[in-house]
């Protein structure tokens, strides 16, 4: 019975963010147009950033489910979602460098493996951080990183 009652739940608060999700999305293409077109030519300039790192940041602004989560979380206040994304660009390009990736630390399975909500399943492989020449965090972030990509990856083909 608390299965069911807990499955109706998160279908509920699913299908919320999913009309809130298509709602906001002209929203979300305006603001990465914004990111594109203005925030990311200054971050290149001012941080002199290399052709890779420059195409690794212009992922990062083309995620459309990124870009919504921090509009969401600012309650949809397209200046300070801005001033909060700007930031974390910053600290992803001083911190997350692609040329220092360690060991896969999440593994993601590949579909049609899923929980009973259709939600990829994740592990986390605690005995990849003893290998980490990184501190755990920067080798953690780095893999969060690479299941973003991986899931979002499996969102357009679905």
């Amino acid at each position: 019975m608390n299965n069911r009652i807990a499955r109706s739940v998160l279908e509920g608060n699913h299908k919320m963010l999913i009309d809130q999700y298509k709602a906001n999305l002209p929203d979300v293409c305006a603001l990465q147009s914004t990111l594109n077109d203005e925030i990311l030519s200054h971050v290149v300039q001012e941080f002199a950033l290399s052709d890779a790192d420059h195409t690794w940041a212009k992922e990062w602004i083309s995620d459309t489910a990124t870009i919504f989560r921090f509009l969401r979380h600012h309650r949809f206040v397209r200046s300070f979602a801005l001033e909060a994304i700007h930031t974390t660009l910053i600290w992803r390009l001083n911190a997350l460098r692609l040329f220092a990736l360690p060991s896969v630390l999440l593994h993601c399975l590949p579909p049609p493996i899923c929980d009973p909500l259709g939600r990829p399943l994740v592990f986390l492989q605690l005995s990849e951080l003893l290998t980490c020449q990184q501190t755990m965090m920067d080798g953690l972030l780095i893999s969060l990183d690479r299941l973003r990509i991986h899931l979002r990856s499996l969102n357009t083909l679905n």
